[in-house]
């Protein structure tokens, strides 16, 4: 059984042109046209769609090469590290293949909410910045899920634990800290 958590969705759907789909969008597309349909109605559920299709086509987005920085054709999904929870996995092995079955041609970079551990804050006050928590899984995971998304990471050096070893060595004056 898989459980969803606080899971925010930037999107925008990607497409060279309405003939010429990145990847497979026929399918997103037609769960557009479901949800419009659910929502406002037959009619003007088509009528939204047939102002959306032209959005959909203005901002398209051409493939781009790993590597390239990110830009305003990404589409982003911003989830905390255990905001997919399956029985006997963990938390960050489910949610790269929770998104590479399933939000693939659709999410291009997934940002991953903090995943070090830490001490309080929601995981905004570190302990450790070179480790992930063992509750969420490894760094090999994260490499895992890299092979198929970009990746974007909070870095909140300001937050540092006073429970962190960096910040207890610079208590103590120790050289480099």
């Amino acid at each position: 059984q898989l459980t969803i958590f606080n899971c925010q969705l930037i999107i925008q759907i990607r497409t060279k042109s309405m003939t010429e789909p990145v990847g497979n969008m026929a399918e997103p597309i037609q769960r557009i046209k479901a949800s419009l349909k659910r929502i406002y109605g037959e009619s003007e559920g088509a009528a939204a769609l047939g102002k959306i299709l032209p959005l959909i086509q203005r901002f398209n987005a051409c493939e781009k090469e790993p590597g390239e920085p990110l830009t305003e054709k990404d589409t982003v999904l911003i989830c905390y590290g255990d905001s997919l929870v399956r029985t006997g996995e963990m938390p960050l092995r489910t949610l790269h293949t929770f998104a590479k079955d399933h939000l693939k041609d659709i999410v291009s970079t997934l940002h991953i909410l903090p995943f070090f551990p830490y001490s309080s804050d929601d995981g905004f006050s570190v302990t450790d910045y070179a480790t992930v928590r063992h509750d969420l899984g490894t760094w090999e995971d994260i490499q895992a899920i890299s092979e198929d998304f970009k990746l974007m990471f909070d870095l909140v050096l300001n937050h540092v634990s006073a429970e962190s070893g960096w910040f207890r060595q610079y208590l103590q004056q120790n050289p480099g800290f």
